[in-house]
């Protein structure tokens, strides 16, 4: 299939409110509607999928984060993981106007102290 028709399929499989559904509470959630799941059926479509930047403009993520104490003090941060997910994100989203929806975990846990899992995170809201 043409890779231009496979990509508007997919488009057409977004939800017009993506960030809205209640489906979008947990990251094992998100991996199940579009554009997530379209990545998981094969090589040709996880192509398609990663290199279309609308499916990417609408995204919701649910982070664990830590308060940590630095040298400069403490701060809140996020897992290495987390962080490396909404790097990808906003490194596929091309020229469209981003809309990312991130919701927190607090982790209190004894491996918070653990600072090679952790990063930190600035954020802007534009």
């Amino acid at each position: 299939m043409p890779y231009d028709v496979l990509n508007e399929i997919f488009i057409q499989c977004l939800s017009q409110y993506p960030l809205a559904s209640s489906n979008t509470y947990s990251n094992s959630a998100c991996l199940e509607i579009a554009p997530m799941v379209l990545c998981r059926v094969c090589s040709t479509w996880r192509a398609v999928a990663v290199t279309s930047p609308i499916l990417w403009s609408h995204m919701s993520y649910r982070v664990t984060v830590t308060n940590i104490n630095t040298e400069s003090g403490s701060q809140w941060a996020v897992r290495k993981i987390d962080f490396d997910a909404i790097l990808w994100w906003k490194n596929n989203q091309g020229e469209m106007p981003p809309n990312l929806r991130l919701m927190a975990n607090i982790y209190e846990g004894e491996d918070s102290s653990d600072h090679d899992m952790w990063t930190t995170l600035g954020m802007s809201v534009l």
